[in-house]
C-alpha cells in the first residue's frame, strides 16, 4: 500500500516585480506574469528547464538532517576494539568497519609482486627463502587478496545512495487544440533508517572475515612449504642411507672374491655378495627418484614449478622444540585465524539482524515537476511524496532467517574450538610419540647397531665371521637406520602442525580449511632391497 501526497503550484518564472495575483483556484496557487504574449513556446520551455535545475538541489538536499540524525547516534552494538571472549562474542567499532577505498589504501590489498627472491634452478635454498618465495608467488594468498578486494567493492557499492530520475512529462495534450501540460521532473528515493550505513556495516565485517581467511592461506602456504621442506631433507637422507649401504655391499663382495681366491670362501658367497650389491643399486636408483619427486613437490608448494632446487640448506638433527600441551593450545586459541573467522562471521550475523529489523522502516520517494500549460499559459509546478506502509510485510522472515543465521554461527564457534582440541589431541599424539622414538633411535638403537656392523665387518674381513652374518648385521643397521630417518621427519611434520596451527594444504583454494593428515605408524620391517614409502 503506497500512500501519496499530490500538491499542484502554479506559477510563473519572471523576476518578482513582474508578478501580479490574480484568481486562485481551489487548492492552487496562480500566479500570473506581464509577459509578453508573443513570447515564443521555446523560451518558456528555456525557463521551465531552469527553473527545473534550480529547485533540484532543494529535493536532492531533503534527506540531509535524517542523515545527519542517523550518524549523530552510534549504531546498535557498536563496541570496542576486534576481541571475542569464549562465548564468541566479537567487539568492533564503526571505526574498525572503515575501509580506505583510496588509490592508497586499496594498494595495500593488491596481491605483491615477487621482487624479494626470484627462482634460480640449480642453487641450494634455505627454509626462510622458499617461505619468503612463496609469499609471493604462490597463486592462492593472490586469490585471498582478490577476494578482500571483491568485498571491498561491495561494501562501496551497497553504501550508495540511489541515483536521481530525470525526465520529460507531458499531459492533456490535444485538449481544445493546445500542447497542453508540458515539462521535466527530477525525483529521488531517499532511504530511511540508517538502511545504507548497516549495509556497510554488514559488508565490513564480511571484508575482515576475508582479511583472516588469508591470513588463514598465508599459513596454508607457509606450513605446506615447511613439510615438503622437511620431507625433502627426510629423502635426501635416505638417499645418504642407501649410498652408505650400497658402498658396504660393494665392499662385501669384493671381500667375498678375496676370500674366494684365496680359498677360504666360496663361490655361492661371491655370488651372493654381488646379488645383494646390485639390489642395494637398486634402492639407491629408487631414493634418487623419491628425492627428485620431493623437491618438485616443493617447487610446487612454493608456486614456482622452475624452482628445482638442487640442494637445501637444512637438517633432520637439529633438536626440536620441546612443546607443552596447555600452552599449545592457549597460544592456538589466541591466534587461530579459523576462530577469528569464525568471531567475525558473528558479528556479520548481528549486524544482519539489525538490518532486517530496519527493513520495514519505509523509504521515500520524491518527485518534483515543473510544466507549461499551453492552454492558460501558467507554469505549473507539481510535488509528490509517497512512501508504503508496512501493513501486511514487515519482513518477518527475514528478521527469524537472519536470528538463526546468528544462532549457527555462534554453534560454529563451539565446534570449531572442539574440532581444534581433537586435531590438536591427535598432533601431539603423534609429536610426543615421534620425540619418544626419536630419543631412543638416537641413544640407543643406532649406536649398537652401528657398533655391531663395525664388529661384523671386522671379523668378516680377518675371516672369523661368514658372509649371512655380515648380510645379517648390515641389514639390520640400515633398516633401523632408516626408519630413524622416518622418525626425525615425523617429528619434524608434527612441530610444524603444532607451530602451524592444525593448518595445511597451500595448493588448496582460499577458504577451504584443512587439518593435517596424521602421519602413519612408523613401520621398522622393510625387507632389504624394497624401498618403504615416505610419509604422506
Amino acid at each position: 500500500m503506497t500512500v501519496t501526497v499530490d500538491i499542484n503550484v502554479i506559477r510563473t518564472v519572471p523576476a518578482v516585480r513582474d508578478y501580479k495575483m490574480t484568481q486562485t483556484p481551489p487548492q492552487s496557487l496562480v500566479l500570473s506574469p506581464g509577459m509578453n504574449s508573443m513570447e515564443r513556446p521555446y523560451q518558456r520551455l528555456r525557463r521551465f528547464a531552469l527553473s527545473l535545475l534550480t529547485a533540484a538541489p532543494l529535493i536532492m538536499a531533503l534527506p540531509a538532517g535524517e542523515r545527519n540524525a542517523q550518524a549523530e547516534e552510534p549504531l546498535p552494538g557498536q563496541i570496542d576494539a576486534a576481541r571475542a571472549d569464549d562465548s564468541g562474542v566479537v567487539h568492533l567499532s564503526n571505526a574498525d568497519l572503515f575501509i580506505d577505498f583510496s588509490e592508497a589504501g586499496m594498494s595495500t590489498i593488491k596481491p605483491a609482486q615477487p621482487e624479494a627472491i626470484q627462482p634460480e634452478p640449480g642453487i641450494a635454498y634455505s627454509l626462510s627463502e622458499l617461505e619468503e618465495l612463496a609469499l609471493t608467488t604462490n597463486p592462492t594468498l593472490q586469490q585471498a587478496a582478490a577476494e578482500i578486494m571483491r568485498l571491498n567493492g561491495v561494501r562501496e557499492q551497497v553504501g550508495l545512495r540511489p541515483n536521481p530520475i530525470m525526465g520529460y512529462q507531458a499531459a492533456e495534450v490535444g485538449n481544445d487544440g493546445y500542447g497542453g501540460q508540458q515539462g521535466l521532473f527530477i525525483g529521488q528515493e531517499f532511504v530511511r533508517g540508517g538502511k545504507l550505513e548497516l549495509n556497510r556495516a554488514v559488508a565490513g565485517s564480511a571484508v575482515e572475515q576475508a582479511r583472516w581467511k588469508r591470513e588463514t592461506q598465508q599459513h596454508r602456504v607457509i606450513n605446506t612449504v615447511r613439510r615438503r621442506f622437511y620431507e625433502s631433507l627426510g629423502a635426501h637422507k635416505t638417499l645418504e642411507l642407501a649410498l652408505d649401504l650400497q658402498k658396504l655391499a660393494q665392499q662385501a663382495a669384493e671381500i667375498a672374491g678375496s676370500l674366494e681366491n684365496a680359498g677360504e670362501g666360496t663361490y655361492s658367497q661371491v655370488l651372493q655378495a654381488e646379488i645383494e650389491a646390485q639390489s642395494n643399486l637398486n634402492l639407491v636408483n629408487t631414493s634418487r627418484v623419491v628425492r627428485q619427486t620431493s623437491l618438485k613437490r616443493l617447487s610446487l608448494a612454493v608456486g614456482s614449478p622452475e624452482l628445482q632446487p638442487e640442494n637445501l640448506v637444512g637438517s633432520l638433527d637439529q633438536t626440536p622444540p620441546d612443546l607443552e600441551y596447555d600452552s599449545v593450545w592457549n597460544w592456538l586459541t589466541e591466534n587461530s585465524p579459523e576462530l577469528q573467522a569464525a568471531y567475525y562471521n558473528v558479528h556479520r550475523a548481528r549486524w544482519a539482524i539489525q538490518r532486517a529489523e530496519v527493513e520495514p522502516t519505509p523509504n521515500m520517494d520524491a518527485q518534483l515537476g515543473i510544466a507549461q500549460d499551453f492552454a492558460t499559459d501558467y507554469t505549473i509546478v507539481n510535488i509528490q511524496v509517497g512512501f508504503p506502509i508496512p501493513i501486511h510485510n514487515r519482513n518477518q522472515g527475514n528478521i527469524t532467517a537472519a536470528h538463526a543465521e546468528h544462532i549457527r554461527a555462534c554453534r560454529e564457534i563451539e565446534r570449531l574450538r572442539l574440532d581444534l582440541r581433537d586435531r590438536l589431541a591427535t598432533a601431539f599424539q603423534s609429536y610426543q610419540n615421534t620425540r619418544i622414538q626419536m630419543e631412543s633411535y638416537r641413544d640407543q638403537i643406532l649406536p649398537k647397531a652401528k657398533q655391531n656392523l663395525d664388529l661384523v665387518s671386522r671379523g668378516y674381513k680377518e675371516g672369523q665371521l661368514d658372509y649371512l652374518q655380515l648380510l645379517t648385521a648390515q641389514r639390520t643397521y640400515f633398516r633401523q637406520s632408516l626408519a630413524a630417518v622416518q622418525v626425525q621427519t615425523a617429528l619434524w611434520l608434527s612441530v610444524v602442525r603444532l607451530q602451524g596451527l592444525l593448518i595445511s594444504e597451500g595448493l588448496g583454494a582460499p577458504g577451504e580449511i584443512a587439518s593435517e593428515v596424521t602421519p602413519p605408524d612408523i613401520n621398522t620391517d622393510y625387507p632389504v632391497g624394497l624401498f618403504p614409502m615416505m610419509l604422506p
